[in-house]
C-alpha cells in the first residue's frame, strides 16, 4: 500500500499544475518507512528535487541505508556539489574523516567527479594533521582508492613548508605502490 502511495505521489509531482507541498511532505515521511522500496521511491523523488538544503539529510541517511539507496543518495550529493549548491570542502572533508566506511567511500566517489579534486585532496591532507591517528589512517586509506588521481596533489604536498604535511603526503604516497613520479 505504501509503495502504491509513493508511486502516485511521484506521478502527481510530475504534474506542473496544482500545489504539491502536501505531497512533498508525504515523501519526506516516506524515507523513514521500514520498507526499503518505499524509502527508495522517496529518495528518488527527494533527490530529483535537487534542494541544496537536503544535503544534511542525505549525508545523515546514507550511512544507514541499503546499498541501492546509498547509490541514489551518493549521486544526489555529487549532483549538488557539482552544481555548486554545497561547499565541497565542508561536505567532503568531514565524510573522509568519518568512522563509517560508507561515508568515506561516498566522499571518494564525489571526489572523483568534482572539477578540482587536487585542491580538495590538499585541503584534506592539511586538515588531517589535527585528526586522531586512527581516524586519519582510515581516511588516508580510503583516499588511496583514488590511485593516480592522488599523485599530483601528493607531489605538491611533499614540497610543503610544514614537516607534518610533508610526512603525511609521503606516507600516503608510499601506500600507493611504486610510481616513478613519487620516487
Amino acid at each position: 500500500r505504501a509503495r502504491q502511495v509513493m508511486e502516485k505521489i511521484a506521478t502527481s509531482l510530475r504534474d506542473p499544475q496544482g500545489d504539491t507541498s502536501e505531497l512533498i511532505k508525504l515523501v519526506y515521511t516516506g524515507v523513514d518507512h521500514p520498507d526499503e522500496h518505499v524509502r527508495q521511491q522517496g529518495w528518488r523523488i527527494i533527490t530529483a528535487l535537487r534542494r541544496p538544503g537536503d544535503m544534511p539529510l542525505f549525508i545523515d541517511a546514507i550511512g544507514r541505508e541499503t546499498y541501492a539507496n546509498q547509490k541514489i543518495l551518493a549521486d544526489a550529493i555529487t549532483r549538488l556539489v557539482r552544481a555548486g549548491h554545497a561547499d565541497v570542502a565542508e561536505t567532503i572533508l568531514p565524510l573522509l574523516g568519518s568512522t563509517s566506511a560508507v561515508l568515506r567511500s561516498t566522499a571518494v566517489t564525489v571526489l572523483r567527479q568534482v572539477d578540482d579534486p587536487d585542491k580538495l585532496i590538499g585541503q584534506f591532507v592539511e586538515a588531517s594533521r589535527t585528526m586522531a591517528p586512527l581516524v586519519r589512517e582510515r581516511a588516508l586509506e580510503t583516499l588511496s582508492d583514488l590511485g593516480d588521481q592522488l599523485i599530483g596533489p601528493l607531489l605538491t604536498l611533499m614540497e610543503s613548508q610544514a614537516p607534518e604535511t610533508r610526512m603525511l603526503a609521503i606516507t600516503l604516497a608510499s601506500s600507493l605502490g611504486e610510481d616513478r613520479r613519487m620516487v
